[in-house]
């Protein structure tokens, strides 16, 4: 939603694409996580994500 908020307030139309896409990025990436893990496993991944900061999760993902 943020990346939708951005490119209604972009200065010119290439900076809005660019926001657009991400936001299109990031929903299609959500929505395979969802089918992937399931509903509970996904909330449940997506609640700790919201308690960690970003250093333990850039390590876990390079780790993997």
């Amino acid at each position: 939603m943020a990346h939708d908020l951005l490119g209604c307030l972009a200065e010119d139309l290439d900076e809005a694409r660019q926001h657009r896409i991400a936001s299109l990025c990031t929903a299609r990436i959500e929505q395979t996580m969802r089918c992937r893990l399931g509903e509970a496993i996904f909330a449940e991944a997506a609640l700790e994500g919201t308690r960690t900061s970003w250093s333990p999760l850039v390590m876990v993902t390079l780790a993997s």
